[in-house]
């Protein structure tokens, strides 16, 4: 069980430049670029590379079903969203260009198709209902688990759910994914300025439960 990165420190990139984020850029019209660590699998998809597609869809798709679930609050919408958002990239994939790097992406399009589905009335009815995967991507753990950390990461599932939920998104992309602050700002539609407020605030919310675990 990993717990999840309350205080650790991630390197921070510089915010991105360069065209609307997420926009598909085709091999003749580019602007902006991708990362450097991103840039041989986006060009291995883009020539039609299944192994290297395949991988990707194993990295994120737990993580995008996750972070759409925070919008919906229905596991089954999430995933059919996620996998649109795949699916999407194959089919585009000669054209895709994803500046600011493939992660950042991805879960900027989860999030603009979440915020689509919550705008449609005849799924609207549907918002809150189904089974809910808390911010650690599972149920809490049972009271008897005597995993390391299973107490803190049990104390703490309540703290995180009852966040606002832009903090609550912005914790979960920082603690959980190791996002840095760009790329949260990016996949959020905001400032920096603001996704350090929210992690800041978030930190003072769950910085009681942590000492009181350290402390047992």
């Amino acid at each position: 069980m990993a717990l999840p990165y309350l205080f650790a420190v991630f390197p921070d990139d510089p915010p991105n430049s360069g065209g609307e984020f997420g926009h598909p850029r085709t091999a003749d019209t580019r602007s902006g670029t991708v990362p450097p660590h991103d840039l041989e699998r986006v060009e291995r998809i883009r020539a039609g590379d299944e192994a290297a597609y395949d991988a990707m869809f194993v990295e994120l798709y737990a993580p995008l079903r996750e972070f759409a679930a925070t919008y919906l609050r229905t596991v089954t919408v999430a995933e059919e969203i996620v996998q649109d958002v795949f699916l999407d990239v194959w089919i585009r994939r000669a054209d895709w260009w994803p500046v600011g790097g493939v992660r950042p992406y991805l879960f900027r399009a989860v999030r603009n198709r979440a915020m689509n589905v919550i705008r449609h009335t005849r799924t609207a009815a549907r918002l809150g209902t189904g089974d809910v995967e808390d911010w650690m991507g599972g149920p809490p753990p049972p009271p008897n688990d005597a995993r390391p950390g299973a107490a803190l990461v049990a104390a703490l599932a309540p703290v995180i759910a009852s966040l606002p939920p832009a903090r609550r998104r912005a914790a979960l992309l920082r603690w959980h994914f190791g996002m840095s602050y760009a790329e949260i700002a990016e996949v959020m539609n905001t400032s920096v300025a603001s996704v350090t407020k929210h992690i800041a605030r978030a930190r003072e919310d769950v910085r009681p439960v942590v000492e009181r675990y350290l402390k047992e």
